[in-house]
């Protein structure tokens, strides 16, 4: 995809949103777990709590003591990791459990609520201030419950290394879900698209309002810009046609006046003015011949069989003086069809046989090779060099001797349908001019 794409903008920022979106929902639910888990550690505590504030009592001598001991048995290994401790706050001494063994837990605090231990010391600590009254006289107490907050950890990377395959795997199924959604999203753009290119083939077309509301204003804006296009393309070949035709008058004024010098015994200026005149014909005709193409391009789809254009022209060529010294072969399969306008092709055509009548020794050929129109001769051809100016712009080619304005005409005819001329050296040692495409 290329990087002023659209679809790999809007895939680039579903993945980054997606990737977002699955960070700050790892972070989220990660902390949520771990409060959770404190929260259950925390009522496993306060529950702790109420049992041994259940318990406790006071002795005979005024210290305290438990009825009878905690049913978890944890409490009573060394170091296990759950703990309890029972401060007399009026200095009677402390009550601990066995799994204490040489561990402090730390002061008491402020009262907690219940089920929402504090974090000090590497514990989770739960805690309740109690009064026991005996003989009326009143022994205040601190209840104390904790736990190795490694507990804590440990859940918390066991949920973590869980939830991160299951982001992943989410993240998959969410890459995938937008990237049918882009193209899914996409696919009336690539309708549009598919419709434009088919504007190629009949220029007269115009795109169907059959398309997504969303692309309707980009579809009214290509219509309005084909019929702009149309409009300025008709304009522009009658104001040249219409140049073109004005000059044909003036142009037979001048012809006629150069027979009146002729006729006068002005030879040296009649032959100049003819000469003028003739050149200015043949602009005038080269320009008709590419308006007329130019319109016929414009027109609807057109074809024709270019082996009878090209019968048709050898029976009109071989027929002239240049012409009836030469052999003529057409090669030109009969099944062959051209998408070109049949008198645009012959317009073509003709201009080509006519150069080659001009130039060959004894043969002229018409053939297809590929996708191509063939003409070629046996004449002396031209040189790499020649080939190469021959259809150069800027060339003015209606000075080599009559050759050139033939290849400039077909040129001008073949380019308003898209195609191509090109010049090389023919097998039977002369030009060959090669027409690109035939169908």
């Amino acid at each position: 995809m290329k990087s002023g794409s659209l679809r790999l903008r809007l895939l680039a920022m579903a993945g980054t949103s997606i990737a977002l979106a699955l960070f700050v929902a790892f972070i989220a639910l990660s902390a949520m777990f771990e409060r959770h888990v404190e929260r259950r550690y925390g009522e496993q505590l306060d529950m702790h709590v109420q049992s041994l504030a259940a318990r406790l009592t006071v002795a005979p001598g005024g210290t305290l003591s438990l009825s009878r001991p905690l049913s978890d048995t944890r409490f009573n290994q060394p170091l296990s990791g759950v703990y309890w401790a029972v401060t007399d706050v009026s200095g009677g001494g402390q009550l601990r459990s066995r799994s204490l063994w040489d561990r402090q837990l730390p002061l008491p605090g402020i009262e907690t609520e219940t089920g929402r231990p504090r974090r000090e010391a590497g514990l989770l600590v739960a805690e309740r201030r109690v009064r026991l009254i005996q003989q009326g006289r009143p022994y205040p107490a601190v209840i104390q419950t904790a736990m190795e907050d490694t507990a804590v950890a440990d859940a918390r990377r066991e949920f973590n290394r869980d939830l991160a395959i299951s982001l992943v795997v989410v993240g998959v199924a969410l890459a995938l879900a937008a990237w049918v959604q882009v193209e899914v999203g996409l696919r009336p753009l690539e309708r549009l698209r598919t419709a434009a290119d088919r504007l190629d083939d009949d220029p007269q077309a115009r795109l169907s309002p059959k398309h997504a509301s969303e692309v309707l204003p980009l579809v009214a804006a290509i219509n309005r810009l084909l019929d702009a296009r149309a409009s300025s393309i008709q304009a522009a070949q009658a104001r040249a046609g219409d140049l073109a035709h004005g000059l044909k008058t003036p142009l037979s004024a001048l012809r006629n006046q150069a027979g009146r010098l002729a006729s006068e015994g002005h030879d040296e200026a009649a032959a100049s003015l003819t000469v003028a005149v003739t050149a200015m014909e043949r602009q005038v005709n080269r320009e008709l011949t590419r308006v007329r193409a130019a319109a016929a391009a414009q027109a609807p789809r057109q074809v024709c069989r270019p082996h009878t254009v090209a019968g048709q022209l050898i029976r009109v060529v071989s027929r002239t003086a240049e012409g009836e010294r030469l052999s003529w072969v057409n090669d030109v399969p009969r099944d062959a069809v051209a998408a070109i306008a049949h008198n645009d092709l012959a317009e073509a055509l003709g201009a080509l046989l006519d150069n080659a009548a001009r130039h060959a020794t004894s043969t002229v050929r018409i053939s297809q090779h590929s996708d191509a129109l063939v003409v070629e001769d046996d004449g002396p051809g031209m040189s790499d060099d020649q080939r190469g100016a021959a259809l150069g712009r800027g060339v003015r080619m209606d000075e080599r001797g009559g050759a050139g304005l033939g290849l400039a005409i077909a040129a001008e005819v073949l380019g308003a349908y898209g195609w191509s001329l090109t010049l090389e050296k023919s097998p039977l040692g002369g030009l060959a001019a090669r027409l690109s495409a035939i169908s």
